[in-house]
């Protein structure tokens, strides 16, 4: 149930990246979280979603959010290059 929530989480985060922030000079990404993208722009809101995240143990919410971006991107790839490789793709449990 938890990670039912954290994935719940996830999506209104890339729901609200795709819906509010601005894409003058790319095309919107939906596996983009907000907190990922605040990092990785830059952007002033990085200082407030860090602060509504001051309760774990990192106060980097946004880096860590862009990092795990950048790491569920390579996993998704990785699962697409084995299946047309007629691999078996392994399942998180």
């Amino acid at each position: 149930m938890f990670n039912r929530l954290v994935a719940m989480g996830d999506a209104l985060s890339q729901f609200l990246q795709v819906t509010l922030c601005p894409h003058r000079d790319r095309l919107p990404n939906a596996n983009e979280s907000l907190s990922g993208r605040s990092h990785l722009e830059g952007w002033w809101i990085e200082r407030v979603i860090n602060a509504l995240f001051f309760w774990q143990r990192n106060p980097r919410h946004c880096e860590r959010a862009d990092r795990k971006d950048y790491e569920r991107a390579k996993r998704k790839v990785a699962a697409y290059e084995r299946a047309k490789a007629g691999q078996k793709v392994p399942q998180k449990k």
